[in-house]
């Protein structure tokens, strides 16, 4: 099989186990429904318990970015992520759909890399649609002016890379682990470890991308950028290797 028609078939099958619309779903609802639960939240209290709640939740535009980016996308966007791929390599060996590839003329090599490619592009247009209507709706709702088109650029820069970093770790350990859902939630605890540290603003810590995207700021985090680069190529190199060296269970 070619490069090409392993994207073709990864294509197929994401679309038949409807594994793009639970993609889009879980960064897109939430990105649309952070700016209104964050103006309502206020005014709900305040019928709830009589009195005026404005003052203790002073939120803006930018609140309500940074609490999508922030918070709902690593807790429940990446969980998302993490259990829809768990299962992106080591699902190929245990349930042997590699072997009709492979009896083809497929390589490993070409198959890890076909899958990594598709889903690289796929949470590109996923995320930077989910970051885009966050950021519209939030100033829009908020009623204040948008951010230049340096800070949205780069705000949708960091989140996709931070994205792709982590699809490289659930490559990773789907490569090393026997089952998907083992896969997913150590993938998804090293996500939850990395957000904790982002309190002690490591710069080596690839989640500062996402810090630094919820601030909407034109900075360039060139350390913190070159670590991740660096850290997805190493992860998705050892999952092509570990990969390779996985025996085909027939």
């Amino acid at each position: 099989m070619t490069f090409k028609a392993y994207l073709n078939k990864e294509f197929l099958e994401a679309n038949r186990e409807n594994k793009l619309i639970i993609l889009f779903m879980g960064f897109f609802f939430f990105s649309i429904a952070t700016p209104p639960m964050l103006k309502l939240t206020p005014k709900l209290l305040e019928k709830q318990y009589g009195t005026d709640m404005s003052s203790f939740f002073k939120t803006n535009a930018v609140d309500s970015v940074a609490n999508y980016l922030g918070s709902n996308m690593p807790q429940i966007c990446i969980l998302v992520l993490c259990i829809t791929l768990g299962g992106i390599l080591c699902n190929e060996i245990s349930k042997g759909t590699i072997i009709l590839p492979i009896t083809k003329g497929a390589y490993k090599t070409s198959i890890v890399i076909a899958k990594f490619s598709f889903y690289a592009v796929v949470l590109f247009i996923i995320s930077t649609i989910s970051v885009l209507t966050n950021i519209y709706y939030s100033f829009l709702i908020f009623d204040q002016a948008f951010p230049s088109i340096n800070a949205i650029i780069l705000c949708c820069l960091f989140v996709y890379l931070y994205i792709l970093f982590m699809l490289s770790i659930i490559f990773l350990f789907s490569s090393l682990l026997k089952k998907a859902m083992g896969a997913a939630l150590i993938s998804m605890g090293f996500n939850i470890i990395l957000t904790l540290l982002s309190t002690f603003k490591y710069s080596l810590n690839p989640f500062m991308l996402i810090t630094e995207a919820s601030k909407l700021s034109t900075e360039f985090p060139l350390k913190t950028l070159l670590i991740t680069a660096i850290l997805t190529i190493m992860a998705f190199i050892s999952s092509v290797l570990i990969f390779k060296k996985r025996e085909v269970e027939a």
